[in-house]
Parts: C-alpha cells; sequence; structure tokens
C-alpha cells in the first residue's frame, strides 16, 4: 500500500510542486490544505502516515497547532516545512519534536532522503516481538518496552503499561530477539535506550527508576545516550 501523506501549505505554487514531487516518488497525497483548520479537519477524516507541515501559514504559526494535535492524539510522523531556518524559528519548532524539517527551497532529492529516513526510523520504533505468556502469544511494541531485569530463572519485561515475566534468561532472550534500542547494561539488566532520562557512570534513570552500569557496559552505554 501506498504512504499516504499530508501537506499543509498555503503557498500554492510550493504545495503543487511539492504534491508533484510525493505522486513522482510513489506516495499518495490524502490533501493539500492552506491553513489549520483544513488541515486539521482532513487529518480526522483519512489519517495520513506522515504529515508535512509548513509552520508558517497566513502570517501566524498554523504549523504548529497542527503538531500539537498529533502529538496528543495521533502517533505519526511530521516534517516541518520552513523558509525560516533561524534560531528562533527551529527553536520554537523543536518543542514539538518534528521527525525532521524541510528548508525551502526544496527538491526532488531533498524530499526523497528526508522523508525515506523519517518513515524508516519510525518503522524501526514501531518494531514489535511476541513473547510466550503462558498460553498466549503476546505482541509488544518495542517502544513500549523499559527495561528487562532478570530475576533467578525468569526475566521481568517491564513496560508502560504493564510487567511480563518469562521463564528464560537474559542471555537467551538478546540472542532470540536482535533490537538496537535494546541494549545490555548489566548483567541483571537490559534497557531501551530510547527510554533513557538520565545517566551518570554509575546508574542510569528509567522512569524514576535507578539502573545500576556495569563497568564493562559504561563506555557503550553512555556513547548510546549521548549519540
Amino acid at each position: 500500500m501506498k504512504i499516504k501523506i499530508l501537506i499543509a501549505e498555503d503557498d500554492v505554487l510550493i504545495s503543487e510542486q511539492l504534491n508533484d514531487i510525493l505522486l513522482d516518488l510513489g506516495y499518495e497525497v490524502t490533501a493539500i490544505a492552506e491553513d489549520a483548520e483544513v488541515a486539521l479537519n482532513s487529518i480526522k477524516q483519512n489519517i495520513p502516515d506522515l504529515a508535512i507541515l509548513d509552520i508558517k501559514m497566513h502570517g501566524s504559526d498554523q504549523g504548529l497547532e497542527i503538531a500539537e494535535y498529533i502529538n496528543d492524539n495521533l502517533d505519526i510522523p511530521f516534517v516541518f516545512l520552513t523558509a525560516f531556518a533561524d534560531a528562533k524559528t527551529v527553536g520554537d519548532a523543536s518543542a514539538f519534536n518534528p521527525a525532521a524539517y524541510l528548508v525551502k527551497p526544496f527538491n526532488k532529492q531533498n524530499i526523497y532522503s528526508t522523508l525515506e529516513v523519517v518513515l524508516n526510523n519510525y518503522q524501526s520504533k514501531k518494531q514489535t516481538i511476541i513473547i510466550k505468556n503462558g498460553k498466549l502469544d503476546v505482541k509488544i511494541e518495542v517502544s513500549d518496552i523499559l527495561w528487562i531485569k532478570a530475576d533467578h530463572v525468569y526475566i521481568e519485561i517491564q513496560t508502560v503499561s504493564k510487567k511480563h515475566v518469562l521463564r528464560t534468561s537474559i542471555d537467551t532472550f538478546l540472542k532470540q530477539y536482535t533490537v538496537h534500542q535494546l541494549q545490555r547494561v548489566h548483567r541483571s539488566y537490559v534497557i531501551n535506550i530510547d527510554k533513557v532520562k538520565a545517566v551518570n557512570g554509575q546508574y542510569l534513570i528509567i522512569e524514576n527508576e535507578k539502573i545500576p552500569i556495569s563497568r564493562k557496559n559504561r563506555e557503550e552505554v553512555l556513547a548510546a545516550f549521548f549519540k
């Protein structure tokens, strides 16, 4: 199926150019919205896989309004499109966690490379694993995993919403599932590096939980955190 993309841009020439490029690259354009109201109505009727948002439309930061709605209600990436690459504009926009920026003027290669990276990163974050929990096969999104803790002959997989207990070892789990976000930090712990809020040489913090870092893993953990 084609990737569906929403365009929010008030300049007709730019939006048509972007539309032509996206169609030529094999994407589907769900709508071309000239302001936030049209964009939000379109999103509610036909959720896109990705949105390209002009930050300033009709003299105001309407792209940020759309981004706020997406952050609050959807799980899709969005890219800010702007002619303003000054520190203030980028700083204000960064608070909304865009997947990328596209600076005008753009070309087909800019669009292609940016969207490929954004979509690949998004798909990797949506990666799932399937674990055996009693008689059930349970699907877990990797992005929901906080940490994995060894407990004798069991491991505890702590996710955002609940804990799963499996009769296996951390070594066996890591051999079965190769996921770059999951990183060994201690003989008893594997963590989701994307969930780490703070770190020092002895421990890291995820959701107010202190997790020890072994001397063996310290250099690799710090490198991944500051990447």
